[in-house]
């Protein structure tokens, strides 16, 4: 052995770059942070001994099963520690991570999180069924960086009776109506502040989840996020960006079996996200009993056999605090900010409305892109003052009044039946005719035309009142009748 082989430190590679191990105390320094090497099992059983809670600063250089940091035997059916929290904190995982066969199973854990944590290589966590997954269990990631995969779903090709000698492979027809009847079954999931590699590819199926939270997660190019096959209880995807994939399918709300409790309320949100190329799909938006969004961008988003929700919340903006004193002075202040918030909730509104009606539009919907469409408008409506806008206030109570911004035909025919009538019967007492002699009404259908000929009827009794009342009927009948072609052309006019 030569001088130089004998003081030649042991290195470890780290996304591509080799870092020398300090032999006094193992550890290796990565961008001015010293962490504490784990090559071998025998590493982790003194880090278990420890029997510390949270796992911080280790570089993790062999692939880890989580169950590794509770089996204390050789023996696969000795006792597990128990522990109810395991957290890895600030922490380098260079190989392979999974869940492991029985942590879930022992129902140990109550909460496995990791945080400001980098996942080199693939992160897998593959339950067997609902009846070893924990209800109690919840999971999270909070500032953690994806290498290359991650997957959180149910193990594919494992049958019911997962602990027998006669293991064997679900066929494959038959793996995916069995999944969708038993769907592991987490508490709560949540992924925060998280980044991912290029290329990576983040998989989240056929879960039963109480909350799932996915917030301010940055999605590069060429990586993809499908989150599908999955029931919630609370569904929320906020200050998401996506520069990758996204596709989000086979969504539906939690059964109320999961909780029992009385105030049962399921919600679905996205807020605040600027969603790239995505693609939903199967996604039953009214089976939850809040639909909530805001603040969105959607650029290029694809959907099919969507059920939308139509009643869209978009959040809470604060509500005025009555005073504790009531005067003139106090309740002035008091009704102004209720107007104020109140304005600000239906611009978020006219805004939603309008995203969600252009989304309609680009995949080609236009019976949903005429829903929201009457909603933005409604908005607008709600929003626009008499005194700054006057002229647009007329345009939009005309529409909305007459034809529901374009949506009801039958409402304009009502509205000229009932004018005609009017402005005939002002007509003929003008023209001091008797209005109740049938004879004279056989002119009205003629007066219902609107090329019809001035002095049709009565010739030598017209003044200027007369003229004036034919004059504003024509003018109120042209509208009314345009009213009537737009509504009955909504399917086929461009919005």
């Amino acid at each position: 052995m030569t001088i130089r082989s004998l003081y030649q430190r042991e290195k470890v590679n780290y996304r591509g770059v080799d870092y020398e191990i300090d032999s006094l105390d193992n550890s290796v320094n990565i961008n001015g942070r010293k962490y504490k090497v784990i090559k071998n099992k025998v590493d982790v059983k003194k880090i278990t001994d420890l029997e510390e809670r949270e796992q911080k600063y280790y570089f993790f250089d062999i692939d880890i099963s989580i169950s590794d940091f509770f089996v204390t035997s050789k023996d696969i059916k000795a006792p597990i520690q128990e522990q109810e929290d395991l957290s890895f904190v600030c922490s380098i995982f260079n190989r392979n991570v999974s869940l492991g066969d029985r942590v879930i199973d022992s129902k140990l854990i109550h909460k496995l999180s990791f945080g400001k944590s980098d996942f080199a290589q693939e992160l897998l966590f593959n339950f067997s069924n609902k009846e070893i997954s924990g209800t109690h269990t919840k999971l999270e990631f909070i500032e953690c960086n994806f290498g290359k995969k991650l997957k959180v779903r149910n193990y594919e090709t494992i049958i019911p009776n997962y602990y027998e000698d006669d293991v064997q492979p679900l066929p494959e027809k038959s793996r995916y109506p069995y999944h969708q009847q038993n769907k592991a079954q987490l508490k709560e999931l949540k992924i925060t502040d998280c980044t991912a590699d290029e290329g990576a590819y983040l998989r989240i199926g056929f879960l039963d989840i109480g909350k799932f939270e996915l917030s301010n997660l940055r999605l590069p190019q060429n990586a993809e996020l499908n989150i599908g096959d999955c029931h919630f209880q609370y569904f929320k995807l906020t200050n998401f960006r996506n520069m990758g994939k996204f596709k989000l399918y086979k969504i539906n709300v939690l059964p109320k079996e999961y909780d029992k409790r009385e105030g049962y309320n399921p919600r679905f949100q996205i807020d605040n996200t600027s969603i790239g190329g995505a693609d939903f799909q199967s996604i039953n938006l009214v089976s939850f009993a809040r639909v909530i969004m805001f603040d969105n961008i959607f650029t290029e988003l694809d959907y099919t056999n969507m059920q939308w929700e139509h009643e869209i919340k978009v959040g809470q903006f604060g509500k005025a605090n009555p005073p504790k004193v009531w005067n003139d002075s106090n309740l002035a202040k008091f009704l102004f900010d209720s107007y104020e918030f109140n304005r600000v909730e239906i611009a978020k509104k006219r805004d939603t409305h309008r995203t969600l009606k252009k989304v309609m539009i680009r995949n080609h919907d236009q019976q949903e892109a005429l829903v929201f469409y009457q909603k933005e408008m409604e908005n607008h409506w709600q929003i626009t003052e008499w005194k700054k806008d006057f002229g647009n206030k007329i345009t939009l109570a005309f529409n909305k009044y007459t034809n529901e911004f374009g949506l009801n035909w039958w409402k304009p025919l009502c509205l000229l039946f009932g004018v005609s009538l009017l402005f005939y019967f002002l007509l003929l007492c003008n023209l001091d005719i008797p209005i109740l002699e049938l004879e004279h009404w056989r002119s009205y259908f003629e007066f219902l035309n609107p090329t019809h000929k001035t002095r049709f009827i009565a010739k030598e009794y017209w003044d200027f009142w007369s003229y004036a009342i034919d004059f504003l009927f024509r003018l109120i009948e042209g509208l009314l009748i345009y009213q009537t072609i737009q509504a009955f052309r909504k399917y086929s006019r461009k919005l």
